[in-house]
């Protein structure tokens, strides 16, 4: 069996050991440490969730997933900012997914007309048309 018990020990050393340096590189509390060392596991799994994982991260994963899913809704999201508020970034944002999902045609016309103003050089765009042609 691959997970016996000096395996268990060894992953769980390792993992209050990273739970420790986490929280002294980040200057946290002592309770942590305590905590961390004397529910090892427990300790540590609620340091990684309350701590190291933010909600921006968990909010990443969740949007990650949620692509794999319904890949069209983020292309949905992008064209619907777009009608929103026609900007610049905007414009790049949607060209930039069109060219992700082989839709080179609409990228072409999404970054030739955003190439107007003080973003006629926009090196980013010049080197995503280059790509798209």
């Amino acid at each position: 069996m691959f997970f016996t018990n000096n395996y268990f020990y060894l992953i769980t050393i390792g993992l209050q050991a990273i739970c420790v340096i986490h929280c002294l590189r980040k200057g946290r509390t002592t309770n942590w440490i305590w905590l961390i060392v004397f529910l090892p596991v427990i300790g540590s799994l609620i340091y990684i969730f309350t701590e190291i994982f933010t909600s921006r991260d968990i909010q990443n994963v969740q949007s990650g997933i949620g692509s794999v899913f319904n890949p069209g809704a983020s292309l949905r999201r992008l064209e619907e900012n777009l009608r929103f508020t026609d900007t610049f970034a905007n414009r790049v944002a949607l060209a930039d997914a069109y060219l992700s999902t082989g839709n080179t045609d609409r990228a072409i016309e999404l970054y030739e007309s955003s190439l107007t103003g003080n973003f006629e050089e926009n090196e980013h765009v010049l080197s995503q048309l280059i790509i798209a042609y």
